[in-house]
């Protein structure tokens, strides 16, 4: 059901300790991805938000 709801909502992550149950979810485009390794992946992409917010560039 989850991984139903996640195509339907067109999401780019599920964030689960279950990775076992979600093996198809690379099949729609979907990434599964620890707590630990999200936290890791948005911690790298805010800072770059919140520039871009400031009219600053990413890069």
């Amino acid at each position: 059901m989850v991984l139903e709801l996640g195509i339907a909502a067109e999401v780019s992550h599920i964030v689960t300790f279950n990775r076992k149950d979600f093996r198809k979810a690379t099949e729609f485009g979907i990434t599964i991805a620890s707590p630990s390794e999200f936290l890791t992946l948005i911690g790298s992409i805010l800072p770059a938000a919140a520039r871009l917010r400031r009219g600053r560039s990413m890069w």
